[in-house]
Order: C-alpha cells, then structure tokens, then sequence
C-alpha cells in the first residue's frame, strides 16, 4: 500500500498584548517535535495575532495544498482568527493547548487551554469536526503522531482501489457491500475484475513461471502431497494477480476464491494471496471488501501485513479464543519455531484434495482485531477489540492463532451476535485502537471498542 503523505497546516496563534521573547522558542521547538512524527509541516516565520495575518496565512495553504490545520494556542488569541481561517481552508482541524506555566501570584501568562476550549466550542456550533491535543512538545508528541497517522490513513483511503476479483462466494451475504455508500465514506474504489481474465493470465505465464515457482519454493519448508504441477499452477496465479494489479492500478484484491478457481482452474489461491500480502498487494478471501477493506486501513496504520480470520473457537475461563482461516496468510506472520508448509486444501472438494494453502500458525505478539462494517441506520460502523497473540501450535489445518483478549470475551461475543457483525475480521500485530478510534471520529464511524 502507497501512503500519501500528510501536509499540515501549523497556525501558530498568540494574543498581540501577551507577547513574549518566550513565545518564539516555543514556536520553534513546537517544529522541531512536528519534524520528528514524519509529517510534512508548512508554515511561515513569526507567530499570527491578528486576522490580517490568518488571511495571508490562510492563502498560503490553500497553495500549499494543506491536509490539517494544526491550531497551536501558544497564548489566548483572539476568538476570530479560527472559524475565518476554515472559511478558507477546508480541512480537519486539529486543537493543540499547552500547561500553564509555573503561577507566581502575577498575570496569567499563557491560557492556552481556555483558548482551546472557546474554539473547540465555535467548530462545535459550526457542526465541525475536531480534534485535541494537550501538552508540551516533548508531552504531545506521542498523541500527535496518532493522530497524523489516522489523518494519514483517511487521506490514503481515497486514492484506495480495490479489485474485486469475482464476486462473493456462494450465501456469504457478510461479503456484500455497497460500493457508492463506501465511495462516499471512505474514498475508496471498486475495480470489477472477472476470474476469466485472472485465469487467461495465469495460464499465459510463462515468462515470469521460474522466479515465482523459486519463490514459492523457498519459503516452503514442507511439502505436504502438494504437486509439482500444482505448484507450478500457483506460481502462475501468482504472477496473474501482479499483472492484474498493475492493469487496473490496484492496491489490493479481494477474491472469490471458491467454487470456480479449484473447479476449473484445479486449485485454490491461498498460498499465493499469503504471500502477496506479505509484498504489499493486500488480499482479501471470499470476495469480502469491507474486510479487505478493514486489511487496508490496518496495514496503512502499521506497514505490517493484517491476516484475514475468522473467530472460530471460544474459551470464556481462560479470556481466550481462536482466530483462523484456511491458509492465506503472509509467511512473515508465522511462529519463528514453527514450518511453513505448502499443503492441500483442507476445506476444498471434502479436504485434502487440491493445493495450495501455505500453512502454519501464527507468532505470538500484541495484536488487534478489527472489522469495518454497514450499519443498518446507512452508515459505517467498526467492531475493535485489542489482546495479546499467545502461542498456539498446530491446532488445525490452515493458519491459527490464539489470542487472550483485554476485555471480557464474553462481553465481546455477545456484541458481536447481538449487533450482527460479519463472521470475517482483520487482525494485525500492533496496538492501533486509538488511530482505529480517531478514524472513526474523523469519519462518522459508530464504534464498538474492546481495545
């Protein structure tokens, strides 16, 4: 996935009677800590007291093509300067107020957070959306970073194209999706891809066949009566869905992996989508967008490759349970003690008939689950729950991996039934609830959060 960087907007604002020779090292060291959370800041020299200032400011981003407005309330300022410069600048605003400086029976020197407090309240009536920082630079950089990452995500998101490779596989109504409505939300494309052309691709692949064929091979340890041919076969498939992904300028697929692909191509895509996934062209199973889609923001987040599970066993005594599914994961996800293993489908034609699914359980690690879904009201809704990835073994065919999660499972499940989530999650090895939760807010998104 290609990440658009993030170009914000720093304003920042300071009352003309509280001036200070402080304040300028303020300014300073604010852009210094801005620097190191890998944003891209625009702004100009000096701090902005009055709207004369803000207007020529505000001209200069909308040339600079802003993605933030980063509201620094050094001092109070004055309470005009914030809703005429988003007259201008259309963009999320983001409010950051400092501590009060040590009070030794004088003036009030800084008053910051009141600053932020009286802006946050005309963005509120204005029906704006906003968010909040509080802290030094040294103190506010962890949650800045959060949430620049979440802005970053969003802003990714509607370059997004994702290829639909098929359709959904047979009475999976938790695959559809409603491909204008996500458009709208999300900014994400749907790119309809027929199986035919995948396949044409597949059997015409013959110049790129023995670096795929060494490849899968080298990452096998383990073949487990799966075929040369039908190793050669998923080298091909391998090949096709890079081509495909450069023919339509995709960022991701998801596929319908089944019945058509075993039927009539004679094997199911498992190992290869794993092992796209681990290079960066995110694969969904069973036709699912919203999961691939819940793929996607987790990998933007984090660089690092999701897996796509279902929940598939329940320990409510031990706050565990197993997350799974038939061998689609990226080899880089496996457990450094354990195999992987090129094995015959265990779910395809009754089990054990057909390649190739790249099979092992997954490393222990902290990790988050999380599905992007509809709600019934017409909008989007985001199921999130945080644990910690334990060792698991080979518990079954396929990839699994037990997780022992934060909050009650009971209370988890119970959320998921009663409230209809799909059966499809994505889970990913790191603590994203908060950027998941800013993305949301930023969004419109209801949330229901075990993180």
């Amino acid at each position: 996935m290609n990440k658009s960087k993030l170009r914000i907007g720093y304003v920042p604002l300071a009352k003309k009677s509280w001036l200070n020779d402080k304040l300028e090292t303020v300014r300073k060291d604010a852009l210094k800590m801005l620097q190191k959370t890998g944003v891209e800041t625009v702004s100009t020299e000096g701090l902005i007291t009055d709207r004369s200032q803000a207007d020529e400011l505000a001209a200069f981003f909308i040339k600079g093509n802003i993605d933030c407005l980063l509201f620094h309330h050094i001092t109070f300022s004055l309470g005009s300067i914030v809703p005429a410069m988003i007259k201008k600048v259309d963009v999320p605003v983001i409010f950051w107020s400092m501590p009060e400086p040590p009070m030794e029976g004088g003036r009030i020197s800084s008053n910051s957070f009141c600053a932020s407090n009286m802006n946050a309240h005309t963005l509120w009536k204005m029906g704006r959306k906003y968010a909040y920082v509080y802290g030094n630079d040294k103190e506010a950089e962890n949650e800045m970073e959060s949430q620049f990452k979440s802005l970053q995500c969003v802003k990714s998101l509607k370059s997004t194209r994702i290829g639909l490779l098929g359709n959904r596989v047979p009475g999976f109504y938790t695959s559809n999706y409603n491909e204008l409505k996500m458009m709208e939300t999300f900014g994400i494309e749907v790119e309809h891809v027929d199986l035919l052309e995948l396949v044409a691709m597949a059997r015409n692949a013959d110049s790129d066949l023995p670096a795929a064929v060494n490849e899968i091979k080298r990452m096998s340890r383990i073949n487990a009566n799966v075929s040369e041919t039908e190793i050669e076969q998923e080298a091909r498939l391998y090949s096709a869905f890079k081509v495909i992904r450069e023919k339509y300028n995709l960022d991701a697929c998801a596929v319908k992996c089944w019945p058509e692909l075993p039927e009539f191509y004679g094997i199911a895509p498992c190992s290869a989508m794993g092992m796209l996934s681990g290079n960066g062209i995110i694969c969904g199973c069973e036709g699912d967008i919203y999961g691939t889609m819940t793929m996607i923001v987790q990998n933007l987040l984090t660089g690092a490759p999701p897996f796509f599970c279902d929940l598939i066993s329940l320990d409510y005594k031990e706050n565990e349970a197993i997350a799974w599914h038939c061998g689609a994961a990226s080899p880089s996800l496996k457990a450094d003690n354990q195999n992987y293993a090129l094995c015959k489908h265990s779910v395809v034609d009754g089990g054990d008939k057909k390649g190739v699914t790249g099979e092992f359980p997954l490393k222990p690690g902290r990790v988050t689950l999380a599905r992007f879904s509809e709600d019934r009201n017409g909008g989007y809704r985001l199921f999130l729950a945080g644990g910690q990835a334990v060792e698991t073994g080979r518990l079954i065919k396929g990839n699994p991996v037990k997780i022992k999660f934060d909050a009650p499972l009971k209370d988890i499940t119970d959320t998921i039934i009663e409230n209809g989530f799909e059966h499809h999650y994505s889970l990913v090895y790191a603590d994203i609830g908060k950027e998941l939760l800013n993305i949301c807010k930023w969004l419109d998104v209801k949330m229901f959060n075990f993180s």
